[in-house]
């Protein structure tokens, strides 16, 4: 199943539930494994330009492929966690996207090699996860 939203706004909103309980804007996405049973293997060229307000996105296990563009300009982009083996994208994907960093789990393969021009760094995951909290209370979200 390819991932194709709508509009970018869309798409971003699709994917997050704007309004948490607490009433604040949620600025994080989870790409999910699967939808309606389905496996997500794709997410199309310009998915979440010009969504300034995420800040993280986590990609799930059954993505294969990212389309050119697919964070343009998300200029509060911090950090794009892969639970995946790494995978070819099509540059430029984070064009715009100046504090961005491209995470990955403890035993997933192929890391060894920038991503659209971005240099892996491991993701620990309970240190991220710390950090986003702490990221999204300075921010209010």
């Amino acid at each position: 199943m390819i991932w194709r939203p709508v509009s970018s706004f869309a798409s971003f909103h699709d994917l997050v539930d704007p309004v948490r309980e607490d009433g604040a804007v949620s600025t994080t996405s989870t790409i999910p494994s699967r939808i309606s049973g389905l496996p997500v293997t794709s997410i199309e060229g310009g998915a979440f330009e010009f969504c300034a307000s995420l800040t993280a996105i986590i990609i799930g296990t059954s993505v294969t492929n990212i389309g050119e563009l697919a964070f343009y300009h998300c200029t509060g982009l911090t950090g794009v966690y892969f639970k995946v083996n790494a995978l070819t994208a099509v540059s430029p994907l984070f064009n715009g996207d100046d504090n961005v960093t491209v995470y990955y789990l403890p035993g997933t393969t192929g890391w060894d090699t920038p991503l659209a021009g971005l240099p892996p760094v491991l993701w620990n995951a309970q240190v991220q996860t710390r950090r986003i909290r702490e990221f999204l209370v300075k921010r209010g979200g």
